[in-house]
């Protein structure tokens, strides 16, 4: 028997990235800790999502189910366990994982499964959405601006393609919590945004509540960052 631990970022906007390799010859038991997509670092998802894996092999139709309880709601522990000779094909398997989160069913994370005998890929470094916290002074009588710049690495040398791409700033009563209003967005570059507020918009405000910023294309919503709002 084998063990391999995982950690899954649960994200309503996108799935998290889930590869490994797995015993061809013994059985596999899978272990993953959820953790909330959160700027609090290890901060669990205390919630059973009772969880359904899928492998799918890339080399034909052949599928294979497996339940993923929990196993400690607590810390956000649950376990699949996989029998050995199931993973056997050597170009791999595709991996979804479904759980159920408020009562919908939700696709948790994706990636790809190989046998421990066959080369698999890096998995992917977990996107961590950036948190920016902001200002507004209801004393000013010009509009408030801010521009944004859009990287694809912490580098910042490879500028964020925004083509057919639709950028959002809606201003939240908390984060998770329900919109206010939305932040004008125009473009300011290949790459940049701006953003403005009037003095009456920020009138409107309590004083504190959250900001996000999406990026829509293709059927897809990403949260690029987001972070506190404060009225002074």
């Amino acid at each position: 028997m084998s063990t391999v631990r995982k950690a899954v970022y649960v994200n309503p906007i996108e799935p998290a990235p889930l590869s490994f390799r797995c015993g061809s010859r013994v059985q596999t038991v899978l272990e993953l800790t959820y953790y909330q997509q959160s700027n609090i670092a290890g901060l669990t998802f205390k919630t059973d999502v009772d969880g359904q894996l899928r492998l799918t092999s890339r080399s034909g139709s052949v599928s294979n189910s497996y339940s993923v309880p929990a196993i400690d709601i607590a810390n956000g522990r649950a376990r699949a366990i996989i029998p050995a000779g199931d993973v056997v094909d050597p170009n791999g398997y595709q991996l979804v994982l479904y759980g159920t989160i408020a009562g919908d069913v939700m696709l948790i994370a994706k990636g790809l499964v190989f046998p421990n005998d066959t080369e698999a890929p890096l998995e992917e470094a977990i996107d961590v959405i950036d948190t920016v916290p902001i200002t507004f002074d209801t004393t000013n009588v010009a509009n408030t601006v801010f521009t944004v710049t859009l990287w694809d690495d912490a580098g910042k040398s490879d500028p964020y393609d925004l083509t057919d791409k639709s950028i959002a700033a809606p201003i939240l009563t908390a984060q998770g919590g329900t919109k206010i209003l939305d932040m004008a967005v125009a473009p300011a570059g290949a790459n940049a945004v701006t953003l403005t507020m009037t003095p009456a918009q920020i009138a409107t405000l309590p004083a504190s509540c959250w900001w996000t910023l999406t990026i829509g294309g293709s059927g897809t919503v990403t949260t690029l960052c987001e972070g506190p709002v404060t009225v002074t």
